[in-house]
């Protein structure tokens, strides 16, 4: 086992097109794939050095067209960082046209985040690259950011079946390590590969690796608690994840609170909350509720429901927008299905000019 970050080369996707471009009136930030850090359990892009003008890095030659739904995820993390401004920025170059960059956000924890970008305003057009842009009103030095996974998706697609059938084969927890085989029937439909975790008896996950097979072999595992089962997941071809194998998910949650078949997106009660959103933030459907959110100087912050968390299976996002147009909300923090955190907050900036307006959005695996 290597000691440190642990990473596995078969997890790398697409790799980037180009290594390096980098264009800068100043000192040129330094990329580089680097395996001293992972993101479930593949290496990571880092881009480092002193940060004292404009940096944009091309990464992508690409052919994606862009629908009212079309969105970027990406994962980063300023190591050791937290509330503090990623000072990164996510470009799309429509062919024939300038790079669009969107900002990426802050680093609300000092492990890896996540943001989705809202790329409907490029409806009808076609991405013919991708970059990332790096920016700051003073001189940052060092700098260091890491990026984990950028992924373009269509949100409507529903998101995969987890497998069924998981058969933990000989597999044992020792002396602060596991160790085993797992095997499985494959999910329904379409997938790309699947991730293998053991969940610990305190119902904490534990990554330990991924294989497009049923079939999947880990040794030595350091794991910080006992043994409790093994879960998998299903990843699908556009990076869109199922809920965990043994876990329920809404439709078991509105069983269990008495309003069977409930669509995830009416509103049992009347109280302008959707079912969906009652679930995610362990409210009562049955029972009128108060607007969701609570705002303490400039942070705004939202109390997850357990089963939400437990079930993994919904992602939170906090949006904001100064207009409520459509196409104006921006994702400032996101967390994904099996986020842990008892609660998604965002810190803005006081004493602006203008209106600043903040919703939190939902989305649930089947």
């Amino acid at each position: 086992m290597k000691p440190g970050a642990w990473w596995n080369r078969a997890l790398q996707a697409i790799l980037p097109t180009w290594r390096w471009i980098v264009t800068s009136t100043g000192t040129k930030l330094t990329p580089e794939l680097w395996s001293g850090d992972s993101y479930r359990g593949g290496g990571c892009l880092r881009v480092s050095g002193k940060l004292d003008a404009t940096n944009t890095l091309r990464l992508y030659l690409t052919d994606l067209p862009v629908n009212a739904y079309t969105r970027l995820k990406i994962t980063f993390k300023r190591e050791g960082l937290s509330g503090v401004d990623s000072l990164m920025q996510a470009g799309v170059g429509p062919l024939g046209a300038p790079f669009t960059f969107y900002p990426v956000g802050a680093c609300a924890i000092d492990g890896w985040n996540q943001t989705t970008i809202n790329l409907g305003a490029h409806a009808g057009t076609t991405i013919s690259a991708l970059a990332l842009r790096f920016t700051s009103a003073t001189t940052v030095d060092p700098y260091e950011i890491r990026i984990g996974e950028i992924v373009v998706y269509d949100a409507t697609a529903p998101a995969p079946e987890p497998p069924t059938n998981i058969q933990a084969l000989d597999v044992v927890g020792w002396n602060g390590v596991v160790s085993g085989r797992v095997k499985w029937d494959h999910a329904v439909g379409e997938h790309d590969t699947y991730h293998v975790y053991v969940r610990l008896t305190d119902g904490s996950l534990v990554f330990v690796g991924s294989t497009p097979s049923n079939y999947f072999y880990f040794e030595d595992i350091p794991i910080l608690g006992d043994y409790g089962s093994v879960v998998v997941r299903t990843i699908g071809p556009d990076a869109t994840e199922s809920r965990l194998s043994d876990t329920g998910n809404y439709a078991s949650w509105a069983i269990s609170q008495g309003i069977p078949g409930a669509p995830a997106n009416g509103d049992f009660e009347n109280d302008g909350i959707t079912n969906l959103m009652e679930y995610a933030l362990g409210l009562n459907p049955k029972t009128a509720n108060p607007s969701a959110g609570v705002l303490s100087g400039n942070m705004i912050t939202f109390t997850k429901g357990a089963d939400a968390i437990a079930n993994g299976d919904i992602s939170w996002v906090i949006e904001s927008s100064q207009t409520l147009a459509p196409n104006s909300w921006l994702p400032q923090v996101s967390q994904t299905p099996g986020n842990p955190a008892a609660n998604i907050s965002h810190t803005f900036l006081p004493g602006s000019l203008t209106k600043d307006f903040f919703r939190l959005r939902v989305t649930s695996a089947p």
